[in-house]
């Protein structure tokens, strides 16, 4: 989660660096009061609409569905001006700027520490790296079920073959980067909150009154 956090905040740094419509993003204050296991930054607070109850409503195209989906044409417009050296998820080096690290995914691909791959030079050293991955934790018998093993190792060894040989493979990833959100598809999208126990504790009565606080002076906590 830290890892998680640390990556979001780097990227809404970064970008607002760069898009003048991001909402500005400041770090954890080094004299913080709050626990050390409560993980937040702060960002700007902004006036409007919430964009996920507006895109759980595509299809159909309503008023703030259409300003919403300009809004994010503007944001992806500015944010192209933004290029790296390598593919993976930026993160906050030791001396306060900003690097890409590791490809932080919602499902790690490795089961044990480091648990992310990369950063990666090309596209196609970061598809054949989780490819290879996934190949070994087939042998080992740690991923699939027998019966599925034989089925999933030929499959992924054809991908394998068709990946180390397409050109288009070495390419970036900004066609994925910028690709419009799921919901924009027509895709139907089902949310749920679960809150975990660290995530209800920081639903307390200090944490509130510190983001009371925080709300006043025109900004807004992400954890």
């Amino acid at each position: 989660m830290k890892l998680n956090l640390d990556s979001e905040y780097a990227a809404v740094k970064v970008s607002s660096e760069i898009c003048t419509l991001f909402p500005k993003a400041w770090a954890r204050p080094a004299n913080s009061q709050l626990p050390s296991n409560i993980l937040y930054f702060y960002q700007q607070y902004i006036d409007g609409e919430a964009a996920f109850g507006i895109m759980i409503s595509i299809p159909p195209i309503t008023d703030p569905a259409i300003r919403l989906i300009r809004n994010y044409a503007a944001f992806m417009i500015q944010l192209e001006k933004l290029s790296f050296d390598k593919v993976g998820s930026l993160r906050t080096a030791d001396d306060g700027s900003f690097q890409v690290g590791p490809c932080l995914e919602r499902l790690p691909v490795l089961q044990h520490p480091p648990y992310f791959l990369g950063p990666f030079g090309t596209a196609k050293q970061r598809y054949l790296a989780v490819i290879n991955a996934r190949v070994g934790q087939t042998l080992q018998g740690a991923r699939h079920a027998p019966s599925m093993e034989l089925l999933h190792y030929l499959i992924l060894l054809d991908l394998k073959s068709y990946v180390s040989d397409c050109p288009a493979a070495i390419l970036t990833c900004k066609a994925e980067v910028f690709a419009a959100p799921t919901n924009m598809t027509g895709t139907p999208v089902i949310y749920t909150p679960i809150f975990s126990p660290l995530q209800k504790s920081i639903i307390s009565k200090t944490a509130i009154e510190h983001t009371e606080v925080c709300v006043a002076e025109g900004m807004r906590v992400t954890f």
